[in-house]
């Protein structure tokens, strides 16, 4: 067992952090693209051309977002690739670890399997989540930076709310809260 589980565990520690590191560079590169498509069109006024076509302002949008989607489509890829193959060990040793074998129920393992089947729709929504919210920033701010610097920090700001509970362990979290 030892000598299955200890490389599936060496690999995951490597192959997280660069999933991790590609997984920023993808929501950066989506952000930057959507909110300067934006900003560019908005400027130059080729929105408002848009706007007299046949496509409703929804379709116009959502194909802004996919056309920055789809450029990025192999490092996402990677990234699923990545942590389904090496994401269960890392959740593993996160939740399972600190517990003793008697409190390991079906429950925990439930919730480790939950986990893991939230990750990968989690990495598919939110780079379209961060393009959404390029595109609205970036019809508001006139410039590029702006709508980039503006939507990065709140992405920064929403995975600070999202992945802050998990910082702390349960045990650690009863500690520091009584």
């Amino acid at each position: 067992l030892i000598t299955f589980t200890l490389p599936v565990a060496v690999i995951s520690i490597v192959i997280v952090p660069v999933a991790l590191f590609l997984y920023g560079r993808v929501i950066v590169s989506v952000v930057h693209g959507t909110g300067g498509a934006m900003v560019a069109a908005r400027n130059q006024h080729t929105l408002d051309l848009l706007r007299v076509s046949m496509l409703s302002l929804r379709h116009i949008i959502l194909g802004k977002i996919a056309a920055n989607l789809w450029k990025r489509m192999e490092d996402i890829d990677t990234i699923l690739l990545g942590i389904l193959l090496c994401g269960m060990p890392a959740l593993a040793a996160y939740h399972v670890a600190p517990l003793r074998a008697d409190e390991v129920t079906l429950g925990v393992r439930m919730l480790v399997v939950l986990g893991m089947t939230v990750l990968p729709i989690r990495l598919l929504v939110e780079p379209f989540m961060a393009g959404a919210l390029a595109v609205a920033i970036g019809s508001v701010v006139p410039t590029r930076a702006g709508a980039v610097v503006t939507t990065l920090a709140l992405m920064v700001f929403y995975y600070v709310c999202v992945l802050t509970p998990f910082m702390f362990r349960p045990d650690a979290l009863g500690v520091i809260l009584f």
